[in-house]
């Protein structure tokens, strides 16, 4: 089973492979950051059987661990909750463990769990349940009006659909066009940033090619109602990009009408900083 380190940037998740991976502007970085002080290739983290070591690439504006910038090229063994400072970036360094996520066949299918409620909804972790709970929750929500039971709902909903595209759910399985409606309502009568931002990192996991209605209707809400963390969407863009470009001219024209939404997301957060 492959390593389950990670970075974390608010709601951004990035997950580290074994190996080296790049920090840094670049668009061939592994952890792509949209951040005007961080240089191309600004550092560089690497995973092996030892742990996790993070390594400055002589940086203009250094790599800082726990309150210490390091030395040009040092090398520094990371713990899980270590905090690293890149240009303006804060990334956490986390550790979910070798055996936290189920496979789809431990995930228990009968009796099904109770239905989700203020009282016991802590006691429900989103990686015991099967998705199909927490879509039929979200669907009897949405047919309800209760748009509180909806966030709650969806929110697990994405999480569990996420850990199953991984362990080959097909990525055009009903239940996730579910949870794109679903993700994309709540975009559009909430804070549009958290629900974008989960939704994409659904679509990542499972690399699901995004459509051109629902592309259109993202579009819509970062238009009239803006969108705080364009690298999320870079972070989509660099997984999907080998398959819209097997495609051919269709995909190659996705490709470049989600480039034009990172463009545009990217120039937005820039003035707002400014």
């Amino acid at each position: 089973m492959g390593t389950r380190w990670q970075l974390r940037h608010g709601e951004i998740i990035y997950p580290l492979v074994e190996g080296i991976s790049v920090i840094g502007r670049s668009r061939q970085a592994g952890v792509p950051l949209d951040d005007g002080l961080a240089s191309r290739r600004h550092a560089e983290i690497e995973v092996n059987d030892e742990g996790v070591f993070v390594r400055d690439l002589g940086s203009r504006n250094g790599v800082i661990v726990a309150g210490r910038r390091l030395d040009p090229e040092e090398t520094y063994a990371l713990e899980d909750g270590d905090q690293l400072l890149v240009g303006e970036t804060r990334l956490v360094v986390v550790w979910r463990g070798r055996d936290e996520t189920p496979t789809l066949d431990a995930i228990p299918t009968a009796p099904p769990p109770p239905s989700l409620t203020s009282e016991n909804l802590d006691f429900v972790t989103g990686a015991g349940v099967p998705y199909e709970t927490f879509l039929n929750e979200a669907e009897r929500a949405m047919g309800q009006g209760d748009e509180a039971k909806l966030e709650s709902s969806a929110d697990l909903l994405l999480e569990t659909l996420s850990v199953a595209l991984q362990q080959g759910l097909p990525p055009d399985a009903p239940a996730v066009d579910a949870a794109i409606e679903h993700a994309l309502y709540l975009a559009a009568v909430r804070d549009p940033t958290p629900w974008l931002v989960r939704l994409l990192r659904v679509l990542q996991s499972g690399r699901v090619p995004i459509s051109i209605r629902t592309l259109s209707r993202i579009e819509r809400i970062v238009t009239e109602r803006g969108f705080r963390e364009p690298a999320a969407l870079w972070s989509y863009v660099r997984t999907i990009r080998p398959s819209l470009e097997a495609e051919g001219p269709r995909g190659r024209a996705l490709l470049g009408q989600l480039e034009r939404l990172h463009r545009q997301t990217s120039a937005d957060q820039t003035q707002l900083i400014e």
